[in-house]
């Protein structure tokens, strides 16, 4: 039996469990799937490192990621975000069932965890007035595991088959950083993050890795921020 695809399930469910409002069952089972992970992929590099060095060969035919709704409405998300020069990207990430690549589920399964964390900080505003800063650090710090792996680990084939994802981690990213009100705030990364989104937001190729819907949410996330240039333009604080 092939344990990624467990993990697959796990993080699948976990998501369902979202959709549903079950957090806690959401996070037993993504944290139960990481701890996994992690001890997958630590026994694949001991007994094979040298393919883990090299698999620039790999060629993925199909798409294997798909973005999901997981947060309602009415949790007041979109007012909660509005300190933040970015919007936040409310939609969780499920792989089909034939991926194989532990990496691919390790970090789609660290974004997700990061994102319901995400959405507990902002949910928490709209509830007692204030962000949750634990809950974003925590946040902050699975979305910048999973940039980790991916940078670390993904051959380019892999990464444009995970666009949309990437996508995902800059933008929130960027919003977390970028929560004025709260203890993780932090100009030059928001910035930095607000650079590199932008880059990926021009690549030519772009719609055929990303849905349509999400095309238009990074799009429209940063278009505000664009020159006539196509670059990045952020006027100076008064």
């Amino acid at each position: 039996m092939n344990t990624s695809i467990d993990f697959i399930d796990m993080n699948t469910e976990a998501v369902t469990q979202m959709q549903k409002g079950n957090n806690n069952a959401a996070s037993t089972l993504l944290r139960k799937a990481l701890t996994g992970l992690r001890n997958e992929m630590n026994q694949t590099t001991q007994e094979r490192p040298e393919d883990m060095q090299d698999n620039s060969e790999i060629v993925y035919e199909e798409i294997h990621l798909q973005s999901v709704a997981v947060f309602q409405p009415f949790l007041g998300l979109e007012i909660a975000s509005h300190d933040s020069i970015l919007p936040f990207y409310a939609r969780a990430f499920v792989l089909s069932d034939s991926e194989e690549d532990d990496s691919r589920t390790a970090v789609t399964v660290l974004y997700n965890l990061a994102l319901l964390y995400h959405s507990q900080a902002l949910i928490a505003k709209t509830e007692r007035g204030e962000v949750d800063h634990h809950l974003l650090s925590r946040a902050r710090d699975f979305y910048e595991a999973a940039q980790t792996v991916a940078f670390s680990t993904w051959s380019d084939d892999v990464f444009r088959d995970m666009y949309c994802l990437v996508l995902a981690l800059a933008n929130n990213l960027g919003h977390v950083y970028g929560q004025t009100r709260t203890r993780v705030y932090d100009f030059s990364r928001t910035n930095s993050y607000l650079t590199y989104l932008v880059k990926l937001v021009q690549c030519p190729s772009l719609p055929h890795y990303v849905s349509e819907e999400d095309n238009e949410f990074f799009y429209l996330s940063v278009f505000t921020f664009l020159d006539a240039s196509g670059g990045l333009s952020i006027a100076p604080a008064a």
